[in-house]
């Protein structure tokens, strides 16, 4: 028996914690198998061990081994039953388990709405394989396949959008056919990683070969889209920059920059702009081959008819944006915008930006009263060859007021070729009835709030326009003499940049709105 003052030890072990949990993806060759991945905390002083796995089950890769925290990834059988792995720290023992899939995906993913992306997040460490990201519901986004270029590629992040429609885009100011949109594919794809953020390069000549996956009703309707009805008129060439008849005319436009977002319309202009095709490379933007596989999905996962592929090979990631080009070039950087607006009711001033300019002598201003019969009243120089945004204003003096002018440019090349912008108004009036603040909040979400001073009761319209020039919105209010607040319902409206128009029987004014979500 003890003595009552002999000395009690008392020693605590921290507890250890494990998860366990199936992966956002899965290999295919040579074995199909998921991927699960445990990660255990805390534990005793002598470290955490990982002792035992199920049979069958292999160590692929032990990604943060340290005295208090391990992780490792493993590759499991396609059996659709449970794989319980036990840690043990010499002290204490833990189990956790992860059930697997039953069987290769099927279908490829389906985003809900367009504004709300599917993706899937896995670690890949030089695995030299090809891995297959899933959704929530088993469904394929894409692959990747580091090539065994001893890459640690970190925590990879795919994502995949879909809209109703083909994306239009409209060429920038470079290009001799502005006013002609092109028409994207409805689904794109962004990739991510932790250790390579979006632009950064894997270095040292490293490449990854990406997989991208489309249905056929999508390849379809982007060859009709791009190949019929306003998007391409028979006599006009430009409209046909982007037609596309089968998936051998496919080309992607991988795009490096800020607001990386799924929305094609909002990105920078200072951005990497790529192109990936299977014709002769004539753009300067050509970064290699696509190899474009008819039904590639469904010959490799043994899977539902009518899934296509293609693959391409990227030394960084970005977001991925399939359509066609008879000119092998990629997609139009960024909208040219035009707009008119009538300052301190004594002048019009006209303003505009290009995002890309090639070859670019300068701009003509001209003028009408009726939108048919127009008349030169300045010039304004370009930059000539510039990848950054340039901001151009003409003010002109010489207007009356209760007279509406219409106003356009013409874009003048180097070479002497030319093109013509949309057309835009204004108007002086002999007295200013309301003024337009600003959007409280702007940027916005959901909802905002118009702000409208107003020297009389009157009605008023509000179209709001988005970067394509499409109306997406118009409502009329009533203003009440003094200060207004016209709340706005932005819940259908997708991330992007928009123009509001609000105009009375002899005023209009612009304001530019931002949504993001």
């Amino acid at each position: 028996m003890c003595s009552s003052d002999a000395p009690i030890r008392v020693v605590f072990d921290p507890a250890i914690n494990v998860t366990t949990e199936v992966a956002g993806c899965s290999f295919i060759s040579p074995v199909s198998s998921d991927l699960i991945k445990i990660t255990a905390t805390g534990g005793g002083v002598l470290g955490l061990t990982v002792y035992s796995k199920p049979v069958g089950d292999n160590l692929l890769v032990d990604v943060s081994a340290g005295a208090s925290n391990l992780t490792h990834v493993y590759t499991a059988p396609f059996d659709g039953v449970s794989h319980q792995y036990r840690v043990d720290d010499q002290i204490c023992v833990k189990t956790g388990s992860a059930t697997t899939r039953n069987g290769q995906p099927a279908d490829i993913s389906t985003p809900v709405s367009p504004s709300t992306p599917k993706q899937s997040t896995c670690i890949d460490k030089n695995f030299s394989n090809w891995m297959t990201f899933l959704d929530d519901n088993g469904n394929a986004i894409a692959a990747i396949n580091d090539n065994g270029n001893n890459l640690d590629l970190g925590e990879v992040t795919v994502k995949v959008w879909q809209e109703a429609n083909e994306p239009q885009i409209l060429p920038n100011t470079g290009s001799n056919c502005q006013g002609y949109t092109n028409a994207a594919m409805k689904r794109h794809f962004m990739v991510n990683s932790t250790s390579f953020p979006s632009g950064v390069d894997f270095g040292s000549g490293n490449a990854v070969n990406v997989r991208l996956f489309f249905t056929d009703a999508e390849l379809q309707s982007l060859i009709t889209k791009s190949t019929t009805g306003d998007n391409d008129p028979a006599t006009d060439a430009c409209s046909h920059n982007d037609d596309i008849s089968n998936i051998t005319e496919l080309y992607v436009t991988k795009y490096s920059g800020a607001n990386e977002n799924g929305d094609y319309t909002d990105n920078d202009a200072g951005g990497i702009y790529k192109v990936y095709g299977v014709q002769t490379p004539y753009s300067v933007n050509w970064a290699g081959n696509l190899t474009p596989s008819s039904n590639g999905f469904t010959s490799t996962y043994s899977a539902n008819s009518g899934l296509h592929s293609v693959e391409l090979t990227v030394h960084e990631f970005s977001e991925f944006w399939l359509h066609g080009s008879g000119t092998g070039s990629p997609l139009p950087v960024e909208l040219l915008y035009i707009e008119a607006s009538a300052m301190d009711n004594s002048y019009i001033q006209v303003r505009w930006a290009t995002a890309l300019e090639i070859d670019n002598n300068g701009f003509q201003v001209e003028r009408s009263t009726d939108g048919q019969n127009w008349s030169a009243i300045g010039w304004v120089d370009g930059h000539n060859n510039t990848t950054t945004q340039q901001n151009y204003s003409y003010d002109d003096q010489t207007v009356t007021a209760g007279i509406r002018y219409y106003y356009r440019l013409k874009q003048i090349d180097n070479d002497g070729d030319y093109e013509y912008t949309g057309i835009v108004s204004a108007i002086i009036t002999n007295g200013i009835t309301f003024n337009v603040k600003d959007f409280i909040p702007n940027p916005a979400t959901n909802s905002t709030t118009l702000v409208i001073t107003a020297s009389s009761e009157q009605t008023i319209e509000v179209d709001i326009f988005n970067a394509i020039g499409q109306k997406v919105m118009s409502e009329r209010h009533t203003l009440a003499k003094g200060g207004n607040q016209l709340p706005f319902n932005l819940t259908n409206l997708a991330a992007g940049s928009y123009t509001a128009v609000v105009s009375s029987n002899n005023e209009v004014y612009s304001k530019k709105l931002i949504v993001v979500k």
